[in-house]
């Protein structure tokens, strides 16, 4: 066996038990070099939906002749899960390579190892990653709001055990490297700590594509249902983002009062809005002459509606700031089947 086949093939021995540790053939500290870790993913900004995959990229810098990777991530089983098999693609690795992974449940600690792959070539040209490039994708399954870092213990002489390192090359060619030729204990720096995924990408209400709804989040209400004719529903019209979920506490052709509740998907309330239905002053999801006849006293001043009130919104059909005989006649003539009222044409007013 060549000095080449020697050297790989110890560092694949240990890398298949998970653990680049002291091995004879592989040089000491090398703090003169640095390198830079970072993980990056679109879950830490927003939440997956329960159940579904994400995938978080590790991203190395190292302006060196890279060689053998290994790298260990920190979270808890409980909030994402990973694949028995394949769920780790090295692809941007610069080299081909073998991934060998486990997941360690007495730590919370994902450990990979990366090594290249060196069979039937004659030639290996070292790489250097003079910026942050993915050199490994993992794929997780969310099941609920966790963290994950990248677990920091670099391997030095004085922590031989150490989970993270990103081996130099002494030579331009790997298939020349012998013993000491593959050089650890580079001065790392791990961008960030804690990555949240899921507790800090609360859920926010929103219109669904191809409707007219309209959320105000200054007063906190929601309109724009069309129930004249296409009778829709709240939930046809408003999503919540983010893995969440909302829920009405009329679920049927609900009225003006109506509260929609935005919810994380581990069940946390997140915002509570107000349904509006432009012409249903006593908020039982109709429009008819009993509301006319509510708009009526408040316009005598009988029995007046709250100023900045769901109500007192809903029946102000021309947006003049109160409710009159103008608008109680709309209803009246929606009611009689004469004009209709449609929800869109009154927030295209507003």
């Amino acid at each position: 066996m060549s000095k080449t086949r020697k050297i790989l093939g110890i560092i694949m021995a240990v890398a298949l038990v998970l653990n680049l540790s002291a091995v004879a053939v592989i040089a000491a500290d090398d703090s003169g070099k640095t390198n830079t870790w970072t993980l990056v993913s679109d879950a830490f900004t927003t939440e997956p939906t329960l159940n579904s995959t994400f995938t978080v990229n590790v991203q190395l810098l190292a302006d060196y002749n890279l060689g053998p990777v290994q790298f260990a991530l920190d979270y808890d089983s409980t909030s994402f899960g990973i694949a028995a098999s394949g769920a780790i693609s090295v692809a941007g690795y610069p080299y081909d390579a073998t991934v060998q992974y486990n997941y360690d449940s007495a730590n919370g600690l994902l450990r990979v190892v990366i090594v290249p792959d060196t069979q039937g070539l004659s030639t290996l040209p070292a790489v250097k990653l003079s910026t942050a490039t993915t050199i490994a994708t993992i794929t997780f399954t969310y099941l609920a709001p966790g963290t994950i870092e990248i677990y920091n213990d670099y391997k030095t002489d004085a922590n031989i055990n150490g989970t993270l390192c990103a081996f130099r090359s002494l030579e331009e060619d790997l298939l020349d490297c012998e013993a000491g030729d593959l050089v650890y204990g580079q001065t790392p720096t791990i961008t960030a700590g804690d990555h949240e995924v899921g507790s800090a990408a609360s859920p926010e209400l929103a219109v669904k594509a191809g409707t007219g709804g309209v959320i105000d989040n200054v007063n906190m209400f929601v309109y724009g249902v069309e129930m004249t004719e296409e009778y829709q529903m709240i939930e046809d019209v408003f999503e919540a983002t983010a893995g969440g979920y909302i829920e009405v506490d009329q679920s049927t052709y609900a009225g003006t009062g109506a509260q929609v509740y935005v919810f994380k998907a581990d069940d946390t309330l997140v915002a509570t809005y107000t349904f509006v239905l432009f012409g249903d002053v006593n908020g039982d999801g109709g429009i008819d002459t009993s509301d006319s006849y509510v708009m009526e006293l408040h316009d005598a001043w009988v029995e007046r509606l709250e100023d900045g009130s769901p109500q007192l919104f809903a029946g102000d059909l021309d947006i003049s700031g109160d409710i009159d005989t103008s608008d109680s006649y709309v209803v009246e003539l929606h009611d009689s089947w004469t004009t209709r009222i449609y929800q869109s044409d009154i927030c295209a007013l507003l």
